[in-house]
């Protein structure tokens, strides 16, 4: 079932990690910015398109469906074995020549046990649906929670607009700063470095 968004509701279960995701492959652009080539080579998008893998999926879609076969095994369904049920053992009263009682006998009793397994197999299809729909939604909800506890906005304690500068900086020798300079441009990046802390420019 989609969304006034145009998400299914799997999709919002996954929206809660994206943001996350998202900063990690900031980070990872960074990387081969700096190095040439993506952590262990796998880019932001492959890493994204992994953890979209049930984009689109929708477990309310899945339920309903469910549902709607168990109401319809429920009532037509049943009421409808009910009545071919009753309608041989009205034939069988009234048809009650020994040869045509045996048939009937025999017709009512394989209706029954066709019905029967019709019935069984139906309810297996429903129940098998729903645990469909129940382990979908443990899993993508396992894995977003995963995703938002474990990744951080920030890297080895810096942010990424402090990482981007570090890596600017270093990519052009700082500009040819002096020493001083350039130990004065690390101070207003890395709080951590002697006399540093100072916000970023």
């Amino acid at each position: 079932m989609q969304s006034a968004q145009g998400g299914s509701d799997v999709d919002r279960i996954l929206a809660r990690g994206l943001g996350k995701l998202d900063t990690l492959g900031q980070f990872m652009s960074l990387y081969k910015d700096w190095t040439g080539t993506y952590p262990s080579e796998t880019s932001p998008d492959t890493l994204i398109d992994g953890y979209q893998q049930q984009q689109g999926m929708s477990v309310e879609a899945l339920r309903t469906y469910a549902t709607a076969l168990s109401n319809e095994l429920a009532e037509s369904l049943n009421d409808l074995a009910a009545e071919q049920q009753s309608q041989l053992t009205a034939l069988n009263s009234l048809w009650n020549e020994s040869t045509g009682s045996s048939a009937a006998s025999q017709a009512q009793s394989q209706l029954g046990v066709g019905l029967s397994a019709e019935t069984d197999s139906l309810s297996l299809t429903a129940n098998t649906v729903t645990a469909a729909a129940d382990t979908l939604e443990s899993m993508v909800s396992q894995k977003a929670s995963a995703v938002e506890q474990s990744l951080s906005e920030n890297v080895a304690g810096l942010s990424l607009q402090q990482v981007s500068q570090l890596v600017d900086y270093a990519k052009n020798g700082f500009g040819g700063s002096s020493s001083e300079e350039a130990a004065a441009k690390l101070r207003a990046i890395l709080p951590e470095y002697p006399g540093g802390g100072s916000d970023v420019a």
